[in-house]
């Protein structure tokens, strides 16, 4: 029930949820490959949503090819990041910061995945620039977190160190995505380069 290709090392792609009306509610979404994790996650998750901004499913019985089609370019349209066309790193690094900036107000490190990938995909491909520059945005965010709020999410105080030690081994970033296509299975995806 997904819909997937590897963007250098990221995956991409729409998962289509079974609603228990038996709706499809099609959400597109991407995943880094620079840390272990157990599953495809849905981040930037992008909703199939009307006109009006209500989000919309796709009933069994509209599977014309002229439903289909206008659903997929409403959720095309949508996504931050382009679906079919080439992705460019700084794009992606914007998405994750706009997806980062919304969560804010929760005052609690609700973004730190985010926060990580924004450092560790520009790393995996040598953009020391666009690493520097996150680093800088996560510390800058993360600088309202109460002590300790961390650990809730398996991290220490020393989160910052450590992941701009990460970023420091981008060949070690490499490994962890060759790891992660491998435990997820997904060597026979449609490949194109992060731009």
């Amino acid at each position: 029930m997904r819909l997937l290709r590897r963007v250098g090392p990221i995956v991409q792609g729409v998962v289509l949820d079974v609603h228990t009306s038996g709706d499809y509610l099609p959400t597109a979404h991407v995943h880094a490959l620079t840390r272990p994790f157990p599953a495809i996650s849905l981040t930037l998750p992008t909703d199939l949503r009307t006109a009006g901004g209500v989000q919309d499913s796709v009933r069994p019985w509209q599977h014309t090819p002229a439903f289909v089609a206008q659903a997929a370019a409403r959720l095309r349209t949508a996504s931050p990041l382009p679906m079919e066309a080439e992705v460019f790193v700084e794009d992606l690094v914007g998405a994750y910061r706009e997806e980062i900036v919304a969560r804010r107000f929760a005052r609690s490190p609700t973004s730190v995945n985010e926060l990580e990938d924004q450092v560790l995909v520009p790393a995996a491909l040598g953009r020391s620039d666009l690493v520097r520059d996150g680093l800088a945005f996560a510390r800058s965010f993360a600088a309202g977190w109460p002590p300790g709020s961390l650990e809730l999410w398996g991290r220490g105080d020393d989160w910052l160190e450590v992941l701009a030690e990460q970023a420091a081994h981008p060949e070690v970033i490499e490994a962890t995505v060759e790891d992660e296509v491998r435990v997820h299975k997904l060597a026979a995806l449609p490949f194109v380069p992060l731009g």
